[in-house]
Protein backbone atom coordinates (compact mmCIF):
# COMPACT_ATOMS: atom_id res chain seq x y z
CA UNK A 1 0.00 0.00 0.00
CA UNK A 2 2.92 2.48 0.43
CA UNK A 3 4.27 2.62 -3.34
CA UNK A 4 0.35 3.60 -3.81
CA UNK A 5 0.54 6.18 -1.38
CA UNK A 6 3.39 7.91 -2.15
CA UNK A 7 2.08 7.97 -6.06
CA UNK A 8 -1.13 9.40 -4.63
CA UNK A 9 0.43 11.92 -2.96
CA UNK A 10 2.67 12.48 -6.44
CA UNK A 11 -0.05 12.86 -8.61
CA UNK A 12 -1.71 15.55 -5.40
CA UNK A 13 1.09 17.56 -5.09
CA UNK A 14 -0.13 20.16 -7.82
CA UNK A 15 -3.09 20.70 -5.43
CA UNK A 16 -0.71 21.17 -2.56
CA UNK A 17 1.76 23.05 -4.47
CA UNK A 18 -0.78 25.59 -5.95
CA UNK A 19 -3.08 25.64 -2.80
CA UNK A 20 0.23 26.83 -0.38
CA UNK A 21 1.20 29.28 -3.40
CA UNK A 22 -2.47 30.65 -3.46
CA UNK A 23 -3.34 31.65 0.21
CA UNK A 24 0.43 32.89 0.25
CA UNK A 25 0.06 35.30 -2.49
CA UNK A 26 -3.37 36.38 -0.67
CA UNK A 27 -1.70 36.23 2.48
CA UNK A 28 1.11 38.32 0.87
CA UNK A 29 -1.63 41.11 -0.41
CA UNK A 30 -3.37 41.18 2.74
CA UNK A 31 -0.05 42.06 4.82
CA UNK A 32 0.80 44.64 2.35
CA UNK A 33 -2.49 46.17 2.53
CA UNK A 34 -3.36 45.96 -1.00
CA UNK A 35 -6.88 44.58 -0.52
CA UNK A 36 -9.14 46.33 1.31
CA UNK A 37 -9.58 44.97 4.94
CA UNK A 38 -12.96 44.84 4.37
CA UNK A 39 -12.14 41.73 1.50
CA UNK A 40 -11.02 39.42 4.58
CA UNK A 41 -14.69 39.27 5.47
CA UNK A 42 -15.71 38.56 2.50
CA UNK A 43 -13.66 35.79 2.41
CA UNK A 44 -14.37 34.44 6.17
CA UNK A 45 -18.30 34.47 4.90
CA UNK A 46 -18.68 33.76 1.52
CA UNK A 47 -15.02 32.85 -0.04
CA UNK A 48 -13.43 30.16 2.16
CA UNK A 49 -16.16 27.88 2.33
CA UNK A 50 -16.25 27.70 -2.10
CA UNK A 51 -11.97 27.55 -1.95
CA UNK A 52 -12.53 24.89 0.78
CA UNK A 53 -15.24 23.45 -1.57
CA UNK A 54 -13.40 23.53 -4.22
CA UNK A 55 -10.43 21.75 -3.32
CA UNK A 56 -12.48 19.09 -1.99
CA UNK A 57 -14.34 18.63 -5.10
CA UNK A 58 -11.59 19.52 -7.53
CA UNK A 59 -9.02 16.80 -6.07
CA UNK A 60 -11.55 13.97 -5.82
CA UNK A 61 -13.10 13.65 -8.93
CA UNK A 62 -9.91 12.77 -10.93
CA UNK A 63 -8.74 10.51 -8.76
CA UNK A 64 -10.31 7.46 -10.64
CA UNK A 65 -12.23 9.01 -13.28
CA UNK A 66 -9.04 10.76 -14.86
CA UNK A 67 -7.17 7.55 -14.12
CA UNK A 68 -9.99 5.47 -15.85
CA UNK A 69 -10.31 7.96 -18.62
CA UNK A 70 -6.17 7.53 -19.41
CA UNK A 71 -6.19 3.72 -19.38
CA UNK A 72 -3.54 3.71 -16.03
CA UNK A 73 -6.35 2.10 -13.90
CA UNK A 74 -6.24 -0.89 -15.79
CA UNK A 75 -2.45 -0.94 -14.91
CA UNK A 76 -3.49 -0.59 -11.47
CA UNK A 77 -5.87 -2.92 -11.45
CA UNK A 78 -3.80 -5.39 -13.25
CA UNK A 79 -1.60 -5.37 -10.32
CA UNK A 80 -1.17 -7.66 -7.19
CA UNK A 81 -3.64 -5.09 -5.03
CA UNK A 82 -7.21 -5.36 -4.42
CA UNK A 83 -9.41 -2.04 -6.40
CA UNK A 84 -10.36 -1.53 -2.30
CA UNK A 85 -6.70 -0.58 -1.34
CA UNK A 86 -6.85 1.53 -4.51
CA UNK A 87 -9.77 3.57 -2.94
CA UNK A 88 -8.49 3.70 0.15
CA UNK A 89 -4.82 4.84 -0.56
CA UNK A 90 -6.63 7.09 -2.95
CA UNK A 91 -8.90 8.71 -0.02
CA UNK A 92 -6.26 8.28 2.41
CA UNK A 93 -3.83 10.43 0.14
CA UNK A 94 -6.25 13.26 -0.68
CA UNK A 95 -7.12 13.17 3.18
CA UNK A 96 -4.00 14.05 4.21
CA UNK A 97 -3.73 17.03 1.12
CA UNK A 98 -7.19 18.43 2.48
CA UNK A 99 -6.17 18.59 5.87
CA UNK A 100 -2.77 20.55 4.59
CA UNK A 101 -4.71 23.27 2.80
CA UNK A 102 -7.51 23.62 5.30
CA UNK A 103 -5.77 25.33 7.62
CA UNK A 104 -4.35 27.82 5.08
CA UNK A 105 -7.81 28.89 3.88
CA UNK A 106 -9.24 29.00 7.33
CA UNK A 107 -5.86 30.78 8.45
CA UNK A 108 -6.73 33.89 5.76
CA UNK A 109 -10.02 35.26 8.24
CA UNK A 110 -7.54 35.95 10.68
CA UNK A 111 -4.56 37.68 8.73
CA UNK A 112 -5.56 41.41 10.26
CA UNK A 113 -6.83 40.59 13.60
CA UNK A 114 -7.19 43.94 14.68
CA UNK A 115 -10.23 45.57 15.77
CA UNK A 116 -12.31 45.66 12.28
CA UNK A 117 -15.56 47.96 11.30
CA UNK A 118 -17.11 44.79 9.83
CA UNK A 119 -19.91 43.52 12.33
CA UNK A 120 -20.06 39.96 10.84
CA UNK A 121 -16.28 39.47 11.07
CA UNK A 122 -15.85 41.22 14.85
CA UNK A 123 -18.75 38.79 15.68
CA UNK A 124 -17.31 35.57 14.90
CA UNK A 125 -13.26 36.72 15.54
CA UNK A 126 -14.91 37.37 19.05
CA UNK A 127 -16.73 34.09 19.63
CA UNK A 128 -14.11 31.38 18.26
CA UNK A 129 -10.86 31.04 17.37
CA UNK A 130 -9.58 29.95 14.02
CA UNK A 131 -8.55 26.56 16.06
CA UNK A 132 -12.55 25.97 16.82
CA UNK A 133 -13.42 26.77 13.67
CA UNK A 134 -10.95 24.83 11.48
CA UNK A 135 -11.65 21.69 14.17
CA UNK A 136 -15.33 22.65 13.20
CA UNK A 137 -15.00 22.83 9.42
CA UNK A 138 -12.63 19.94 8.65
CA UNK A 139 -14.86 17.16 8.88
CA UNK A 140 -17.91 18.54 7.11
CA UNK A 141 -15.15 19.12 3.45
CA UNK A 142 -13.81 15.86 4.16
CA UNK A 143 -17.32 14.50 3.86
CA UNK A 144 -17.73 16.49 0.46
CA UNK A 145 -14.21 15.47 -0.77
CA UNK A 146 -15.27 11.35 0.41
CA UNK A 147 -18.91 12.16 -1.65
CA UNK A 148 -16.95 13.64 -4.37
CA UNK A 149 -14.50 10.28 -4.76
CA UNK A 150 -17.83 8.17 -4.70
CA UNK A 151 -18.70 10.23 -8.13
CA UNK A 152 -15.26 9.83 -9.60
CA UNK A 153 -15.77 6.19 -9.34
CA UNK A 154 -19.35 6.05 -10.72
CA UNK A 155 -17.99 7.98 -14.20
CA UNK A 156 -15.07 7.72 -16.70
CA UNK A 157 -14.24 11.66 -16.69
CA UNK A 158 -13.44 14.19 -14.12
CA UNK A 159 -15.81 16.59 -16.00
CA UNK A 160 -18.63 14.54 -15.55
CA UNK A 161 -17.88 13.51 -11.79
CA UNK A 162 -17.59 17.38 -11.21
CA UNK A 163 -20.85 17.58 -12.65
CA UNK A 164 -22.35 15.39 -10.58
CA UNK A 165 -21.09 16.82 -7.39
CA UNK A 166 -22.05 20.23 -8.50
CA UNK A 167 -25.74 19.24 -8.84
CA UNK A 168 -25.56 17.48 -5.78
CA UNK A 169 -24.28 20.24 -3.96
CA UNK A 170 -26.26 23.15 -5.26
CA UNK A 171 -29.20 21.55 -4.71
CA UNK A 172 -28.60 20.96 -0.86
CA UNK A 173 -27.29 24.98 -0.94
CA UNK A 174 -30.65 25.68 -2.29
CA UNK A 175 -32.86 23.21 0.50
CA UNK A 176 -30.97 24.55 3.22
CA UNK A 177 -31.81 28.40 2.34
CA UNK A 178 -35.38 27.21 2.29
CA UNK A 179 -35.28 25.33 5.60
CA UNK A 180 -33.31 28.41 7.28
CA UNK A 181 -35.95 30.68 6.11
CA UNK A 182 -38.88 28.61 7.50
CA UNK A 183 -36.75 27.31 10.76
CA UNK A 184 -33.95 30.08 11.18
CA UNK A 185 -33.27 28.95 14.92
CA UNK A 186 -33.73 24.86 14.69
CA UNK A 187 -30.66 22.47 15.27
CA UNK A 188 -29.65 21.65 11.68
CA UNK A 189 -28.01 24.93 11.15
CA UNK A 190 -25.42 23.52 13.74
CA UNK A 191 -24.57 21.40 10.84
CA UNK A 192 -23.75 23.94 8.19
CA UNK A 193 -20.45 24.42 6.18
CA UNK A 194 -20.82 28.32 6.09
CA UNK A 195 -22.21 31.01 7.95
CA UNK A 196 -25.40 32.28 7.61
CA UNK A 197 -27.80 34.73 9.23
CA UNK A 198 -28.18 32.47 12.55
CA UNK A 199 -25.16 31.79 13.23
CA UNK A 200 -25.53 28.07 13.33
CA UNK A 201 -21.70 27.21 12.61
CA UNK A 202 -20.71 30.05 14.83
CA UNK A 203 -22.54 28.07 17.62
CA UNK A 204 -21.47 24.58 16.35
CA UNK A 205 -17.46 25.83 16.56
CA UNK A 206 -18.17 27.44 20.62
CA UNK A 207 -19.51 24.49 21.65
CA UNK A 208 -17.51 20.99 22.30
CA UNK A 209 -19.84 19.04 22.53
CA UNK A 210 -21.95 20.20 19.05
CA UNK A 211 -18.33 20.25 17.13
CA UNK A 212 -17.80 17.37 18.34
CA UNK A 213 -20.93 15.34 17.68
CA UNK A 214 -21.32 16.86 14.50
CA UNK A 215 -17.60 16.21 13.03
CA UNK A 216 -18.27 12.69 14.41
CA UNK A 217 -20.82 12.11 12.03
CA UNK A 218 -19.36 13.89 9.30
CA UNK A 219 -16.50 11.51 9.91
CA UNK A 220 -18.13 8.47 9.67
CA UNK A 221 -20.01 9.44 6.84
CA UNK A 222 -17.10 9.89 5.14
CA UNK A 223 -15.61 6.42 6.29
CA UNK A 224 -18.50 5.21 5.01
CA UNK A 225 -18.98 6.61 1.62
CA UNK A 226 -15.30 5.97 1.15
CA UNK A 227 -16.24 2.20 1.88
CA UNK A 228 -18.95 2.47 -0.47
CA UNK A 229 -16.97 3.32 -2.96
CA UNK A 230 -14.25 1.03 -2.50
CA UNK A 231 -17.11 -1.81 -3.13
CA UNK A 232 -18.41 -0.53 -6.13
CA UNK A 233 -15.08 -0.41 -7.45
CA UNK A 234 -13.99 -4.11 -6.34
CA UNK A 235 -17.16 -5.76 -7.73
CA UNK A 236 -17.48 -3.82 -11.19
CA UNK A 237 -14.07 -1.65 -11.68
CA UNK A 238 -14.93 -1.78 -15.48
CA UNK A 239 -18.74 -0.56 -15.33
CA UNK A 240 -18.91 3.24 -15.46
CA UNK A 241 -22.45 5.44 -15.63
CA UNK A 242 -23.24 6.51 -18.93
CA UNK A 243 -24.61 10.03 -20.01
CA UNK A 244 -27.77 8.90 -19.55
CA UNK A 245 -27.10 7.84 -16.49
CA UNK A 246 -25.64 11.02 -15.07
CA UNK A 247 -28.61 12.85 -16.61
CA UNK A 248 -31.38 10.77 -15.21
CA UNK A 249 -29.54 10.69 -11.65
CA UNK A 250 -28.68 14.63 -12.29
CA UNK A 251 -32.87 14.49 -12.78
CA UNK A 252 -33.56 12.76 -9.47
CA UNK A 253 -31.39 14.78 -7.29
CA UNK A 254 -32.97 17.65 -8.51
CA UNK A 255 -37.03 16.19 -8.73
CA UNK A 256 -36.09 15.08 -5.05
CA UNK A 257 -34.98 18.72 -4.14
CA UNK A 258 -37.92 20.91 -5.96
CA UNK A 259 -40.38 18.06 -3.83
CA UNK A 260 -38.62 18.95 -0.08
CA UNK A 261 -38.87 22.58 -1.36
CA UNK A 262 -42.39 22.27 -2.04
CA UNK A 263 -42.93 20.29 1.23
CA UNK A 264 -40.84 22.83 3.04
CA UNK A 265 -43.12 25.95 1.74
CA UNK A 266 -46.48 24.13 2.19
CA UNK A 267 -45.57 23.07 6.19
CA UNK A 268 -46.48 25.92 7.92
CA UNK A 269 -50.64 25.97 6.82
CA UNK A 270 -51.98 29.76 6.06
CA UNK A 271 -54.45 30.73 8.12
CA UNK A 272 -56.89 33.64 8.13
CA UNK A 273 -56.14 35.78 11.50
CA UNK A 274 -58.61 35.68 14.50
CA UNK A 275 -57.64 39.03 15.40
CA UNK A 276 -55.74 41.75 14.66
CA UNK A 277 -54.59 45.57 15.75
CA UNK A 278 -54.47 48.65 13.65
CA UNK A 279 -51.60 51.13 15.28
CA UNK A 280 -51.85 54.61 15.21
CA UNK A 281 -48.45 55.51 15.06
CA UNK A 282 -48.74 59.34 15.37
CA UNK A 283 -46.21 61.75 15.10
CA UNK A 284 -43.84 59.03 15.12
CA UNK A 285 -42.36 57.05 12.43
CA UNK A 286 -43.26 53.64 12.99
CA UNK A 287 -42.24 50.80 15.14
CA UNK A 288 -39.05 50.35 15.77
CA UNK A 289 -39.72 46.57 17.63
CA UNK A 290 -42.71 44.41 17.97
CA UNK A 291 -41.57 41.57 21.00
CA UNK A 292 -44.85 39.18 22.76
CA UNK A 293 -44.23 36.71 25.58
CA UNK A 294 -47.04 34.56 26.01
CA UNK A 295 -50.26 36.80 25.56
CA UNK A 296 -48.66 40.24 25.85
CA UNK A 297 -47.09 42.14 22.54
CA UNK A 298 -44.90 44.95 22.98
CA UNK A 299 -44.66 47.43 20.14
CA UNK A 300 -41.66 49.62 20.40
CA UNK A 301 -42.31 53.25 18.92
CA UNK A 302 -39.32 56.00 18.83
CA UNK A 303 -40.59 57.39 22.55
CA UNK A 304 -42.84 54.86 23.63
CA UNK A 305 -43.67 51.02 24.18
CA UNK A 306 -47.31 49.96 23.75
CA UNK A 307 -48.41 46.92 25.67
CA UNK A 308 -51.35 44.85 23.84
CA UNK A 309 -53.29 41.94 25.52
CA UNK A 310 -54.12 38.93 23.03
CA UNK A 311 -55.85 37.25 25.64
CA UNK A 312 -58.69 36.89 23.55
CA UNK A 313 -57.44 37.32 20.48
CA UNK A 314 -60.91 38.48 18.75
CA UNK A 315 -60.69 41.34 20.85
CA UNK A 316 -57.36 42.40 21.46
CA UNK A 317 -56.83 45.81 24.01
CA UNK A 318 -54.10 48.26 24.90
CA UNK A 319 -53.38 48.03 28.00
CA UNK A 320 -50.86 49.98 28.59
CA UNK A 321 -48.93 52.53 27.14
CA UNK A 322 -45.08 53.63 28.79
CA UNK A 323 -43.06 56.79 27.55
CA UNK A 324 -39.34 56.29 27.80
CA UNK A 325 -37.51 60.11 26.81
CA UNK A 326 -34.05 58.71 26.63
CA UNK A 327 -34.99 55.71 24.24
CA UNK A 328 -33.37 56.31 20.82
CA UNK A 329 -34.62 54.15 18.17
CA UNK A 330 -32.40 54.18 14.58
CA UNK A 331 -33.33 52.34 11.34
CA UNK A 332 -30.07 51.51 10.15
CA UNK A 333 -29.62 49.24 13.16
CA UNK A 334 -29.52 45.41 12.27
CA UNK A 335 -29.76 43.77 15.99
CA UNK A 336 -32.62 43.26 17.55
CA UNK A 337 -33.34 46.19 19.72
CA UNK A 338 -35.40 44.11 22.83
CA UNK A 339 -36.65 41.35 24.27
CA UNK A 340 -39.61 40.35 26.54
CA UNK A 341 -40.23 38.12 28.80
CA UNK A 342 -43.10 37.21 31.33
CA UNK A 343 -44.48 40.74 30.65
CA UNK A 344 -41.38 42.73 31.03
CA UNK A 345 -39.26 44.37 28.22
CA UNK A 346 -35.62 44.85 27.92
CA UNK A 347 -34.39 47.42 25.76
Amino acid sequence: MKPLLWKEMHDLRGWLLAGFAVTGAVELLLLTKVFDPSFIAVWMIALMPLAAATVAIGMAVGQIASERHIRTLDFLLARPVSPAVIVWSKFIAGSAVLALLMPCIVALGWTDPQFTSEEMLRAIREQVGMGQLLVTLLPRFWFLYALALFFSVLVDRAVKAAALAGVVAVTLAAVVATFADLAPFSGFVYWLPCFDGTGGLVDAAKSLWLSGMTGLAYSAGALLVTAASARLLQRSPERVLGNRGITVAAAVVMAVAVALLNAAAHRLPVRAPVGSWELQAGSESGPEGIVASGNRVAVILDKHVRFLDFAQPSRPRQIAEVEIPLWTGSPEWSIDRAAMENGTVFL
